[in-house]
């Protein structure tokens, strides 16, 4: 009685108006349904559903969320069905604890190829209504907050190792701070008690010695507020000791180098009023180059909104501020649903704005089919930090760090990424593998005749973008092999004389390599399952006359797509200007080489006659590398740099391998368009006063 009062009170904050009879109704069918059960503490199990309805409550969910909360274990583990529940309480509470339900029975530390199938039902519970994720964080929570009752510490790992990679990295994309933070807490304390202990002692101390300072900063703060008639709340707060450990494993410093272990938040009426405040702060005080985040007119994909500032405060020490409204700071704690917004469509779904990334996490589902690639195509899509750019008519696109003009592309559309040729990095031409920058205005360039091409799969990192390459390559690859297969036959067949019946011979082959159709034998020919050599061997039993002294008819490689069933050599990278050769690689296919290449196969029977048609790819790009020697003098570098920025050659790696009182020896990864501008760039940098000699290696 004494928890339902908890939860009446509760739910009369934020709804002052609501139906207690039904509450009650929800409240006794629930305990009476789980009456029999009792959990690992010895409590009766309906203390579980109860208090994960008063979190529920707490953070302000809609009433339909609450009663849900009370009813989320009931079909899973009492009698109780869906259908008796649709009956009782309506369809928008059923759907609710079914979608719950279906998360529940999720087992990420299942075997592969059942995890894939598991994550897609959990986030297709998610997506179809936003509420059901928001329920299952409040039922982990409680669990991590009893999770000392479980007496198996394996099963205790499991359980915190989970919460702490995937339900409160889920937490942070859905806003909701404060849950994240003790998601965060209560599974670091078990996963590495050690270190739980010794950072929260060493906060403890720090806290201690130190409390005068931060009385300082807040008096100091309230007192240049009070002067300029300004009276913002603020508030001094440790990070966490979660935070502080990851700090410590990424920075690779200890306790006693870090910086910002107490944050300071001011919190303030409107907006106008925040950005008073970040003026009077830049005023009075040194600001931090590089530590300034405007995350009010450029929110967070999760609804986060705040300025971020570093200042050198009292005793020239670092100080962190975090400037935001009331409003602001519920949203940071709770998450948008402390504001009361939820937006129903017409199935009566919720489904808020800042949760769109679900949706883009089916569309990896749709895309994949490759259990390990569903896994890490979407939990890189949820679980990547964030950049933010803007499309051309200023919508906002966040994307993780790293991604490229081709990752925007696809997060526009999926059929503005397929049609995509180029893109224009705020206003200028940039190739497509560029890493963008947060902030950057792009737009992408395109062309409905285009596809998708195989090398973007080489340098894109979200999930989508990888999911619908891969999709067209799954399409695309049968037919490029089966072209490819067909190419060397007909090379093999060019050798023949004529008169020979095609028909005849291909259902022999068909039959001796034991293939089921034509087609069959041209791909299994293309993927290399069937080798040249017994390809030649077979025609050869055939006892069909060989023309005299005729080269095999040679493969032009352009009338392939690079990436599938033809590549290009990664020891030589050859162009369209070299001369080439081809060797068939099991279940890769046609590898290019130079036919100067260390590496291209040297004897007559494993290379091929291969060449460039007339449609060449002109956009292959020239990897060289250069052994420059420069004047040990200050500015030589620039001016080696400058010479190739000049000749708009790309930089991928120079390291300083020599050095003496009069010189510097370097060697330069670069790449450049063809051989024609590899000479021109030596010529250009052998021109430079400060150069002593260039010279390629081969």
């Amino acid at each position: 009685m004494l928890l339902q009062l908890k939860l009446i009170e509760a739910i009369r904050v934020y709804i002052p108006h609501f139906d207690e009879e039904l509450l009650d109704r929800v409240y006794r069918f629930a305990k009476n349904a789980h009456e029999e059960q009792k959990r690992a503490s010895g409590e009766d199990y309906f203390s579980h559903p109860a208090a994960v309805a008063l979190i529920a409550a707490n953070m302000r969910l809609d009433f339909p969320s609450v009663l849900a909360a009370l009813l989320h274990d009931t079909v899973e583990d009492t009698h109780v069905t869906i259908e008796a529940i649709h009956a009782l309480f309506g369809t928008e509470i059923a759907e609710l604890v079914d979608g719950v339900t279906k998360i529940g029975k999720v087992q990420f530390s299942s075997k592969e190829k059942y995890k894939a199938e598991n994550f897609r039902k959990f986030i297709a519970a998610t997506a179809g209504d936003a509420r059901v994720l928001l329920i299952k964080l409040c039922d982990r929570l409680h669990n991590m907050r009893t999770l000392y009752h479980i007496p198996d510490p394996q099963r205790r790992r499991m359980i915190a190792a989970e919460t702490l990679d995937i339900f409160s990295v889920l937490a942070s994309r859905m806003g909701i701070q404060a849950v994240q933070n003790e998601l965060e807490e209560l599974a670091f304390a078990e996963l590495y008690p050690e270190d739980y202990q010794r950072i929260t002692h060493q906060i403890d101390e720090f806290c201690a010695k130190d409390v005068a300072i931060i009385d300082r900063i807040i008096h100091e703060f309230d007192t240049i507020f009070r002067e300029r008639d300004m009276f913002p709340r603020i508030v001094g707060r440790n990070k966490t000791p979660y935070s502080i450990w990851t700090k410590l494993q990424k920075r690779h410093v200890v306790f006693e180098q870090l910086t910002d272990i107490v944050a300071f938040r001011i919190i303030l009426p409107d907006v106008e009023s925040c950005y008073r405040a970040l003026g009077i702060l830049h005023t009075c005080f040194q600001a931090v180059p590089a530590r300034f985040k405007d995350y009010i007119s450029t929110p967070k994909p999760n609804g986060y909104r705040s300025i971020h500032t570093t200042i050198l405060g009292p005793l020239h020490k670092p100080v962190e501020v975090q400037i935001r409204t009331v409003d602001m700071d519920n949203m940071a704690n709770n998450g948008k649903c402390s504001h009361w917004v939820y937006k129903k469509d017409a199935t009566g779904r919720i489904g808020a704005e800042q949760y769109r990334w679900l949706k883009g996490i089916l569309d990896i589902f749709q895309n994949t089919t490759a259990p390990e690639e569903i896994l890490s195509n979407a939990q890189s899509e949820i679980f990547n930090e964030s950049i933010f750019c803007f499309t051309p008519r200023g919508d906002l696109i966040s994307l993780p760090v790293g991604a490229t003009p081709v990752d925007f592309a696809y997060a526009v559309h999926t059929h503005i990424g397929n049609s995509c040729v180029g893109a224009r990095v705020d206003g200028r031409i940039t190739p497509l593998n560029t890493p963008l920058q947060s902030g950057s205005h792009v737009e992408i360039l395109i062309d409905e005749n285009q596809s998708p091409s195989a090398l973007w799969k080489n340098f894109v990192i979200t999930g989508k973008a990888k999911a619908c390459i891969g999709k067209y390559i799954r399409m695309r690859e049968k037919t490029e092999f089966v072209l490819l297969g067909q190419s060397l036959l007909q090379q093999h067949f060019s050798c023949l004389q004529e008169g020979f019946s095609y028909k005849d011979v291909m259902t022999q082959l068909v039959k001796g390599f034991e293939c089921a159709t034509q087609r069959g034998l041209q791909e299994a020919i293309g993927r290399g399952r069937i080798l040249p050599s017994s390809l030649h061997q077979k025609i050869c039993h055939m006892n069909i006359p060989l023309k005299p002294s005729v080269d095999p008819m040679p493969i032009n490689v352009s009338d392939f797509i690079l990436g599938i069933a033809v590549h290009h050599a990664d020891c030589c990278h050859p162009i369209a200007q070299d001369h080439i050769v081809g060797e068939l690689v099991p279940e890769r296919g046609l590898v290019v080489h130079t036919s100067t290449c260390a590496r291209a196969p040297s004897h007559k029977n494993a290379s091929l006659p291969v060449f460039w048609g007339e449609d060449a790819p002109a956009n292959t790009r020239m990897h060289a590398q250069l052994h420059i020697v420069v004047l040990n003098q200050p500015g030589s570098f620039a001016m080696v740099f400058n010479v190739l920025r000049d000749r708009e050659v790309r930089i991928s790696n120079i390291n300083t391998t020599y050095r003496v009182l009069e010189f510097l020896d370097a060697i330069a990864d670069i790449e450049v368009e063809n051989k024609a501008h590899l000479a021109e760039t030596i010529a250009s940098l052998r021109t430079c006063p400060r150069v002593h000699s260039v010279e390629e290696i081969k």
